[in-house]
């Protein structure tokens, strides 16, 4: 009789514990929606009809609202800000709309035996955006039209799980315009370039 209590006693723990990780996995789950918000610098590298025009330093922030479709991939829809650039006597503030798939890396860990760690995650992102300028000032001799755009975008990411609802994320990114967003007689302008971000995120 008295080994049946202490078995009782041993299992009961056991049950709660094992619950409590099922009811985790459970809630996990559900929580597919995630908000973020990050913030970081890029290069914006600016052509001329082909040719090498400027590099300019941005300062960038923004916010994504994310869908965890899968274990191992997930839908993002963005909003980047950039700072103002200005060069050859324009100037003007741009920003971008990104939608992204991405998808985990982590099977790389396997090929040179790397120890895998649940909570840092290697991740793909690719899609497309739409770039929109504002605050378009002129000096120039040239009368430039300003175009919004769509361009590609892919990044490289670091994802750090820091709790059950809060996680970070390190991006080194690269976008890419289809067309030129500025143009004039004999003249065109291009952008591309690379970014270097930090963000957090909330699980909803």
């Amino acid at each position: 009789m008295h080994m049946k209590y202490f078995f009782l006693i041993i299992l009961f723990p056991l049950f709660i514990h094992s619950q409590e990780n099922n009811d985790q996995d459970k809630e996990d789950k559900e929580r597919k929606f995630s908000i973020g918000f990050a913030a970081g610098i890029m290069n914006q590298s600016f052509e001329q009809n082909g040719d090498h025009l400027t590099n300019q330093a941005s300062n960038m922030a923004g916010f994504a609202l994310q869908y965890q479709s899968s274990e191992f991939s997930h839908l993002r829809l963005g909003y980047d800000r950039f700072s103002t650039v200005s060069f050859s006597g324009l100037s003007f503030d741009s920003y971008t709309i990104p939608l992204l798939y991405g998808f985990n890396l982590d099977w790389l860990k396997s090929l040179y035996g790397g120890v895998k760690n649940p909570n840092i995650k290697l991740l793909v992102e690719l899609g497309v955006y739409y770039r929109g300028i504002s605050n378009f000032k002129n000096q120039s001799s040239i009368d430039y039209n300003t175009h919004n755009v769509f361009g590609f975008q892919t990044a490289f990411v670091l994802k750090f799980d820091l709790s059950n609802s809060l996680f970070a994320n390190i991006s080194i990114q690269g976008n890419n315009d289809y067309d030129d967003i500025l143009d004039a007689d004999n003249n065109a302008i291009s952008l591309s370039g690379y970014a270097l971000q930090l963000g957090f995120a909330f699980r909803l």
